[in-house]
């Protein structure tokens, strides 16, 4: 996998050895040409020790890259963003095969199982996901996402506008990751479950877009009590809505996005898993703005 950087996504660095390698490798030639003329024994065994540690660091780390350690932890790409900040892009270390449900065997269950998804934990793209776009698209862009996050806020007109412009060729993928110290977004992302559950995935997506119009973020900004008039308002049974909602069953379902999320690497929201070519190229922290998220596209179309 390619380690590339936001500032400059349409130049992609391929890893490389790092510069000292090359200095090992002469100082290893050098040696072996010294050794000859060498008349001390101390300046002729600190030459030799040279030489074999330099060649043993060559043979040990010579072509190697983060894509070729599977248990290495994440190559930074650039500046990670945290929550919303004007980041990088994290590549994860290692090249994970993403299928559909239907491929992977799942019986529409969440992914939590960790066999049968074509790949670790969390990545295959489930029967219960909801998504814009068709699944099998080029790239998939999977966002974990929070209701009352301001930057995912910031975030929602950007994924509506990169799958809409890129036409068939971007899907959105919207999973939950309910930040607890926003005290309102585990409840409204269970409403949402419960109106996709009631009515459909197109009154899931005008719940989320709505919500998104009218909260003020940041934990509280859209009531609780305002959740069964949204539900409604997108189609739902008031009283069906109130009665899922009130049973918490769809706190499960939440946990396991977050959990999924966690494993994935994202650690703050939004957090957008790129996936292309059936595979998790990276994740991308924060709200970027729309003309870097494509040119990170452009790359895999």
């Amino acid at each position: 996998m390619q380690n590339f950087t936001v500032a400059n996504v349409s130049q992609p660095t391929v890893d490389q050895p790092n510069p000292g390698y090359g200095t090992i490798h002469n100082m290893a030639d050098d040696s072996h040409q010294s050794l000859s003329q060498a008349t001390g024994p101390i300046v002729v065994a600190v030459l030799v020790v040279v030489s074999i540690l330099g060649l043993l660091f060559l043979r040990q780390n010579r072509g190697q890259s983060p894509v070729s350690q599977s248990n290495s932890s994440v190559s930074r790409g650039g500046v990670a963003g945290g929550a919303g900040g004007a980041g990088g892009i994290d590549q994860l270390a290692e090249s994970q095969s993403v299928t559909s449900a239907g491929q992977a065997g799942e019986a529409g269950g969440h992914g939590d199982s960790g066999s049968g998804n074509g790949g670790p934990i969390g990545t295959a793209i489930r029967d219960t996901d909801h998504i814009r776009g068709d699944r099998d698209a080029p790239v998939v862009l999977v966002e974990y996402g929070d209701l009352e996050c301001p930057f995912c806020k910031r975030l929602h007109p950007t994924m509506t506008d990169l799958r809409e412009e890129n036409d068939e060729q971007v899907a959105w993928v919207f999973r939950h990751f309910a930040v607890p110290s926003h005290q309102n977004a585990p409840k409204a992302a269970e409403a949402s479950e419960c109106v996709a559950e009631l009515v459909g995935e197109d009154a899931f997506w005008q719940f989320v877009d709505i919500y998104y119009q009218r909260t003020t973020s940041n934990g509280r900004g859209f009531p609780l009590s305002g959740l069964p008039d949204l539900a409604e308002e997108v189609g739902a049974n008031r009283a069906e809505f109130q009665s899922c909602l009130d049973s918490g069953r769809m706190a499960t379902k939440v946990a396991a996005d977050m959990q999924t999320g966690r494993q994935l690497g994202v650690s703050g929201t939004p957090g957008t898993i790129l996936v292309a070519g059936g595979q998790v190229q990276g994740l991308i922290p924060g709200a970027l703005p729309k003309q870097q998220f494509q040119q990170v596209i452009d790359r895999f179309l």
